[in-house]
């Protein structure tokens, strides 16, 4: 099987460091649910180009995730592993229900503000932020927007009114100079 580092490509966790002398590592999850990783394959590391990462067995400890790599069994080879990126393919992702969408699809769209009877561009989403009420986009000023500042937007429906990802905009109701 053969994988290449694209824009289909996805980092989901992180090899952390080793745990215990056989083999053994400590993975941070990006996913929702931190043992939501361990249900994507195939999975991808970013070690000395894309290979196949196998995980022939996984646990939760302490409140994280630990794995064993297959054919490592002492410490010293799971430590060269350690750093590395968990990558998938975005086509093995579910598909999100309606009004729902995934942080890689929000990035890059440009936020139309709708706000006392003013349109303006305020910008492009550059990242997201899970403050653990809600997600809040991190939004940045560029050229085409009104100023060149960041701004924080919560990501509720309050505020953002609607998601075109076709068209590749968010449109908003933002007081620009907040």
């Amino acid at each position: 099987m053969k994988c290449v580092l694209s824009k289909n490509n996805l980092v989901l966790g992180r090899l952390l460091c080793p745990y215990g002398i056989y083999g053994w590592v400590k993975i941070r999850s990006y996913t929702e649910k931190i043992e939501g990783l361990m249900s994507y394959h195939p999975l991808w590391i970013d070690k000395d180009g894309l290979k196949p990462l196998f995980l022939d067995d996984w646990q939760m400890h302490s409140g994280g995730l630990i794995a064993h790599i297959e054919g490592v069994n002492d410490r010293d080879r799971a430590k060269a592993w350690c750093g590395c990126n968990i990558l998938v393919d975005k086509d093995v992702l579910p598909s999100p229900d309606v009004n729902e969408y995934y942080w890689h699809e929000l990035i890059g769209l440009r936020i139309r503000n709708f706000f006392a009877g003013e349109e303006d561009d305020l910008g492009v989403v550059s990242s997201l932020l899970a403050t653990g009420s809600n997600d809040v986009l991190l939004v940045s000023g560029d050229k085409a927007s009104i100023d060149y500042r960041e701004r924080l937007i919560p990501f509720i429906e309050d505020y953002v009114l609607k998601v075109s990802r076709t068209h590749g905009y968010i449109q908003v109701s933002w007081d620009p100079d907040f």
